[in-house]
């Protein structure tokens, strides 16, 4: 090795790569363990966005995995098949309601409930008043 009038230590550029591609590899990992079941698994027991959280990026500064919180594939939560109309009170799939009415699920009708209810007449109802006098106003 040599030194330069800076103190520093001057090496040859083959170590400052090989130090570059250790230092940017770090451990592969052939298993993770889920944050729920706290099992140790396969990386194929997780998906693809569960596996990009912990996995070397090498545009973002490395993370320890076992620091990251990923559930597998058998803890994540699957999508929504079917509704339940506030309305009729029927668990119906979700190609029976529009898709306006799956975004709150608590809320959704069925689309026959709501045809159903944009033919009712609303003016049919008798009026809300407890008071049988209209001289009041």
């Amino acid at each position: 090795m040599i030194r330069s009038p800076h103190a520093c230590v001057i090496v040859p550029p083959f170590c400052v790569i090989l130090f570059r591609s250790i230092a940017k590899q770090p451990q592969q990992y052939q298993t993770l363990k889920c944050v729920f079941c706290q099992q140790e698994k396969p990386l194929d027991a997780f998906s693809k966005s569960q596996l990009n959280k912990v996995l070397p990026n090498e545009f973002a500064p490395w993370v320890d995995p076992s620091k990251k919180n990923i559930s597998c594939k058998k803890c994540t939560a699957g999508s929504n098949t079917s509704l339940k109309c506030m309305l009729c009170g029927i668990t119906k799939p979700l190609d029976q309601f529009a898709k306006n009415q799956r975004r709150e699920a608590e809320k959704a009708r069925c689309l026959k409930c709501m045809k159903k209810r944009a033919e009712e007449d609303p003016w049919a109802t008798e009026p809300d008043s407890d008071d049988d006098d209209d001289d009041d106003y």
